[in-house]
């Protein structure tokens, strides 16, 4: 059975599209210009026809089922009121003048009705269209911000939090985006300061583009991110400061990682051999060209391989870790210690003469001779290893110009150590 809304069966196409229901916004606008035209039309009826208000009546039922039921710009029923008043009026006088001059009448006044209807027809679409993009570009919007894989927030330059995604309150550790409204920016800075001086940066700069920085997080870690930052409205009411961060903490580690991996000795944790290399050309470089002093120590566990035969390998490494474990609490923060390969070590002292170091070298050789290495065996029994060094120790002067002149002075002083009768 056919509804009133079936575009094939229903004599009055109604479109839900248009929305040209009297209930609608641009329905009323529609009924409402149609019945000021009527109006006027009626009078000239009245005043052209010798009053057959009968016309008036003709005129209006099409009109009205136009406005209701179909869009003004195809004037179908404009057209049929047309031809309905141009019948009455012949009917009536029996007169080509009055139908000539009753035409003119109406064909004026129907032309004006659907231009206006049509100018107001497009004019409300246009409007409704405009209102329509606006909507989805603001829900597009919407969800591109809360749905970005970025945290993105809008502060103002005080550090008042204005809005924030999902995202950003993740890389904070807070629960979701309203608790981070209640908190400020300076909370989530590195340092203290550091808001203050991106504020001033951005003043300067107006945008700041993939900035790499840290950030703290609510439970007190430090996090690592890629910022883009923008000044908006600056010298305004509704100045604010919009902003997206990338996390990079987990490629922070990964580089971090790396870098241990290439520069550190993976059993002791200690510098390797190529990184004390390059530590130690660098420093005696800087030592000939400051003329500034420079002494190395190269120590050596007296006896080493016995601990391997006699207790295995893995008790050895763990000689080996808690020498190095000891060797890095003796030093100063400026000191450098390395594993120079086997169960040989290498202290790097800068500013640092060869009777200091020899000193050094004597204070720690005297801490491991007298405090046994804790150990546990593959079976499950615990014991303390004697542990005692030999130490070579030389300084940097005109004769050792180089780092491998250096190594090679020190490694002549700790084998003639040894030569003595070690631990010495």
């Amino acid at each position: 059975m056919p509804t009133p809304t079936s575009p094939s069966r229903w004599p009055f196409r109604f479109s839900p599209r248009g929305g040209w229901g009297p209930h609608k916004p641009r329905g009323r606008s529609v009924v409402l210009l149609y019945a000021v035209m009527v109006s006027v039309l009626a009078l000239g009826v009245l005043l052209t026809a010798g009053g057959l208000t009968y016309l008036w009546v003709f005129l209006m039922v099409p009109i009205l089922f136009s406005a209701l039921f179909y869009p003004a710009r195809t004037y179908r029923w404009e057209l049929l009121g047309y031809g309905i008043a141009s019948l009455a009026l012949i009917a009536r006088h029996h007169s080509w003048e009055v139908f000539f001059h009753g035409s003119l009448t109406w064909g004026a006044n129907l032309t004006a009705v659907g231009v206006t209807s049509e100018l107001l027809n497009r004019l409300t679409t246009a409007r409704v269209r405009v209102h329509e993009a606006l909507r989805k570009s603001e829900r597009r919007y919407r969800l591109l911000f809360e749905r970005n894989l970025a945290g993105v927030f809008r502060a103002t330059p005080q550090g008042r939090f204005l809005d924030c995604n999902p995202t950003y309150a993740q890389m904070m550790k807070m629960p979701g985006p309203a608790p981070v409204l209640s908190r400020c920016a300076q909370d989530f800075a590195a340092g203290p300061g550091a808001w203050e001086a991106m504020v001033s940066q951005l003043r300067e700069e107006k945008f700041l583009l993939n900035r790499e920085l840290s950030y703290r997080r609510a439970d007190g870690t430090l996090g690592w991110a890629i910022e883009n930052v923008s000044l908006l409205d600056e010298g305004t009411d509704s100045e604010s400061i919009e902003g997206t961060l990338v996390d990079i903490t987990e490629r922070k580690h990964a580089e971090d990682a790396l870098r241990d991996a290439a520069t550190r000795d993976g059993l002791t944790g200690l510098y390797n051999r190529r990184e004390l290399d390059r530590m130690l050309d660098a420093e005696v470089e800087r030592a000939g060209r400051y003329a500034r002093p420079l002494a190395v120590v190269l120590m050596d566990l007296d006896l080493f391989k016995r601990v391997n035969d006699e207790h295995g390998h893995l008790v050895g490494d763990q000689v080996l870790r808690w020498v190095a474990e000891q060797l890095e609490s003796q030093l100063r923060a400026t000191d450098r210690a390395a594993r120079f390969g086997g169960e040989e070590f290498v202290m790097l002292l800068p500013e640092t003469s060869p009777a200091e170091a020899l000193a050094v070298a004597e204070r720690f050789r005297v801490h491991l001779a007298s405090k046994p290495c804790p150990v546990v065996c593959p079976q499950g029994a615990s014991l303390c290893i004697p542990v005692t060094v030999s130490l070579g120790v030389t300084g940097v002067d005109a004769q050792t110009p180089t780092a491998l002149d250096v190594l090679a002075r020190a490694d002549r002083a700790l084998y003639q150590a040894k030569r003595s009768g070690r631990n010495r």
